[in-house]
């Protein structure tokens, strides 16, 4: 069982960082502005702690978490740090105070005194209040690493149970590590796109993101064609080779019911994989699983019918002879809403939607260039002109509130609303 006490105690670690820092408000002999920079490392990752003291009062503090560093020694970390975090930092400051020597001290001295545009000093004290300032950023620094290894232990623990329940309730033949999420965007057939994305060991792995642009656009939109697609654009690039779609997962997450499920599957079928398939339903966050005998889509019927027609072919799991295999049919699973093999997938689901629905609005907007407003009754060319120059952008609009919309001249109260609820809903 997963130890929520134990949560709530690194919560409360983090959060004592903070109570630290009031009881921690120094008041240094000169009134001068100094970043104080700490590093702590072990055998897992690097901390690195900064205080911030402006005119002599400690002001601020702030953490930064260097996992895959802990081999690098501490002057090459803080070096490396230095180096990156005032490259974009808004200020330089008057002074900035480390634990070690550098071994680019002058030359990054040199370039911070040409950023600030007046003198920078880069100090490694010893004694006295810096060093103690030093000190002070290195206990932190070693608080907050402490805290964060016990939160990617809950966290590594979660996922794991995650994983090993979704192994069970699903039949799978390893805890699925990998899990790939997939959703269909569109409006009204309308700049129709497929989000995959995924997860690795209960972790979003961003890098690994993809997005298709659906090329399947008849006049009648069909969210299982579409899906049929994009499972086997995706699955074509890995029996070709190509770099970015290498692996393969040990679970694919279909947000829908059946007939998208089926449309997955068939695409999966077609091109001889095994790959283990569930669909999510957001009606009652039910699972569906296919019954591995495959599809007859002469059986079936065309691709996009809602759901299968009843098999009554012996029992669930049997074949017919001779070859012919029945349509899917599935066992439905429903686990607890609160259990961490369900809120894995509906974490996965939702962020297959947001990143689908983000791409589909970015191509939307970039084929119509505007002219999505045109398609609101009661936009005509005029309010439109008005609309764009006043926001810059759909995107501008989409973001401004009702009364903001409202404001612009020619238009109504009521109009301004139906724009709002419109390009909320694309």
């Amino acid at each position: 069982d997963l130890d929520f006490e134990k949560a709530a105690k690194i919560r409360d670690q983090l959060a004592a960082i903070d109570k630290v820092m009031e009881r921690q408000k120094v008041v240094v002999g000169e009134k001068i502005d100094q970043d104080v920079i700490a590093v702590v490392k072990d055998e897992r990752g690097s901390a690195i702690q900064m205080l911030y003291v402006r005119g002599g009062k400690l002001i601020g503090q702030r953490q930064y978490m260097l996992d895959g560093s802990a081999e690098a020694p501490p002057a090459e970390a803080v070096q490396q740090f230095v180096k990156q975090y005032y490259a974009d930092a808004p200020e330089v400051p008057r002074e900035i105070l480390l634990p070690v020597e550098i071994e680019e001290r002058n030359i990054v001295q040199t370039w911070l005194r040409q950023r600030k545009g007046s003198a920078v000093t880069i100090e490694v004290p010893q004694t006295g209040e810096k060093a103690r300032l030093v000190d002070m950023a290195a206990a932190n620094a070693e608080q907050a690493l402490a805290a964060f290894h016990q939160e990617m232990a809950q966290k590594e623990a979660w996922a794991e149970e995650a994983m090993e329940q979704l192994q069970e309730a699903l039949g799978l033949p390893v805890p699925p590590s990998r899990i790939e999420g997939y959703d269909i965007s569109n409006i009204q057939g309308t700049a129709p796109v497929a989000s995959m994305v995924v997860t690795e060991a209960g972790e979003a792995a961003k890098a690994e993101y993809r997005r298709f642009a659906i090329k399947w656009n008849p006049e009648t939109p069909n969210d299982f064609a579409m899906m049929h697609e994009a499972i086997t654009r995706r699955l074509r690039r890995y029996i070709d080779g190509d770099p970015k779609f290498v692996k393969l997962p040990d679970l694919i997450m279909i947000d829908g019911g059946k007939g998208q499920l089926a449309a997955a599957l068939k695409a999966r079928d077609d091109l001889n994989l095994t790959v283990p398939m569930v669909g999510l339903a957001k009606r009652h966050e039910l699972l569906y699983v296919p019954i591995e005998c495959g599809p007859n889509i002469d059986e079936i019927g065309q691709l996009g019918v809602n759901e299968s027609p009843a098999w009554d072919g012996g029992g669930p799991t049997e074949c017919k002879p001779e070859g012919k295999r029945p349509p899917y049919s599935y066992r439905e699973i429903e686990l607890p809403l609160t259990s961490p093999g369900l809120m894995l997938l509906r974490k996965l689901r939702d962020e297959a939607h947001r990143f689908a629905l983000t791409y589909h609005r970015k191509i939307r907007d970039k084929r119509m260039n505007g002219s999505v407003l045109d398609e609101i009754p009661g936009v005509g060319p005029r309010r439109r002109r008005l609309l764009l120059r006043t926001f810059g952008s759909v995107e501008g609009i989409r973001r401004a509130t009702v009364e903001d919309l409202a404001a612009v001249p020619t238009m109504t109260k009521a109009l301004a609303g139906k724009i709002r609820e419109y390009l909320t809903e694309s």
